[in-house]
């Protein structure tokens, strides 16, 4: 007689799934690394409230203390609320500490003219990592999924990022305090976590600004990957993301370590808030704009509004000093590359209020041989802090 192999139900195989990648996610993010206070960024949905039930049941056994971040972003007066509830109470029943911050992203964005999706993405950043370093948190752990990452592919071919915004979203990162970025979720599709969440009889908020289509993301997440997925095949996500992958390898183990010489060698002779024009101009073209991409992250010029225009403009100033040096006035060189204040207002928001925060690039009237930021503060080598370029627009 035939016996009948047992097999699991549907809810154990997700469950067993999805464990077998959090814990791969987790261990390897935590391995060695001495880390061992987690502030966990929870919004409510099912990303974040599943990637806090798996730490919390991973985490325990590691003796590593977990707390538990909300932003409101007062965009949603009512249901903002009723998200920071739900989170509270999910927190309380693990018995784990929530700190619940508040931000005003429609100010964020009469101030400095950028969209929704990113001045609620820098207050959000901001606000988690003030609550980490308040908290001396050694990590944040941000729930970020596969379906983000080929959906911010997808909007980055659309803004024509380079190679480093090509590679999409890094599985970790860091603060400019020094605060680790962790997303262990990355490898996991959203729908194994609802899945999973459902086998737990789990619940979750459903966030009603997901299905406006006004915001990029969501017609990516609506349009574009259905009809990529139906045009290619499904295996054609798991091929994008492998590009992805491979062009963020390329970036740690090449270009960075070949931008940090350059960059510091454009440093020497000079103030640490200014560039040799000369060293700039010597370098091949993507190298000289990936070191002055870096240069402006260095003194806190948010990269994530870097365009390739301002870029192109800060090369032609440093390529026109060299092709026209100018006299002792420096009258004779050539003006129309000069890179102007106003240029970054446009591009960089808060330098209106809070210039000696964001800085702008300046010409010294009597030397053009140089570029500088009015931003005295020179942050951390940029080689130990390439990591903490935020990786995405994407929510968290």
């Amino acid at each position: 007689m035939n016996k009948r192999k047992h097999e699991p139900p549907p809810s154990q195989v997700v469950d067993s799934e999805f464990f077998a990648s959090i814990r791969h996610g987790v261990e390897s993010a935590l391995l060695n690394s001495g880390i061992k206070r987690i502030l966990v960024a929870v919004s409510g949905g099912s990303d974040s409230v599943a990637l806090l039930l798996a730490l919390h049941r991973l985490c325990s056994p590691r003796d590593i203390v977990l707390q538990v971040a909300h932003i409101v972003h007062g965009l949603r007066p009512e249901a903002g609320q009723l998200d920071a509830s739900f989170v509270r109470h999910l927190a309380a029943s693990l018995n784990l500490p929530c700190h619940v911050t508040e931000v005003d992203t429609p100010g964020e964005m009469k101030r400095t003219g950028d969209s929704l999706e990113m001045a609620a993405r820098r207050l959000r950043l901001a606000a988690l990592e003030a609550t980490a370093n308040t908290m001396q948190a050694d990590a944040i752990c941000l729930g970020h999924t596969r379906d983000d990452q080929i959906e911010t592919l997808f909007i980055r071919l659309a803004r024509g990022a380079g190679s480093t915004g090509l590679g999409g979203i890094a599985p970790r990162g860091q603060t400019r305090s020094g605060v680790t970025l962790l997303r262990p979720l990355l490898d996991i599709r959203r729908e194994t976590l609802q899945g999973w969440l459902r086998s737990e009889n789990a619940q979750w908020r459903e966030d009603e600004s997901n299905s406006d289509t006004n915001i990029m993301r969501n017609r990516v997440r609506s349009q574009v990957v259905p009809a990529f997925v139906e045009c290619f095949g499904p295996a054609a996500v798991d091929s994008a993301i492998r590009s992805m992958e491979l062009q963020r390898e390329e970036e740690a183990d090449w270009l960075r370590p070949l931008v940090g010489e350059a960059l510091t060698e454009a440093y020497a002779a000079h103030p640490p808030t200014a560039l040799s024009s000369e060293s700039i101009a010597a370098l091949p073209r993507p190298l000289a704009k990936r070191v002055l991409l870096a240069w402006l992250h260095e003194h806190q010029l948010d990269p994530q509004h870097q365009s390739q225009a301002l870029l192109e403009r800060l090369l032609e100033f440093a390529l026109a000093t060299v092709r026209d040096p100018p006299d002792a006035t420096g009258r004779k060189c050539n003006r129309s590359a000069r890179v102007r204040p106003a240029d970054f207002r446009k591009r960089w928001g808060g330098i209106r209020s809070n210039p000696a925060r964001c800085g702008t690039v300046r010409t010294l009237p009597h030397d053009f041989t140089r570029l500088e930021t009015r931003n005295q503060h020179r942050a951390q080598p940029w080689r130990d802090q390439a990591a903490a370029i935020p990786p995405t627009d994407a929510a968290t």
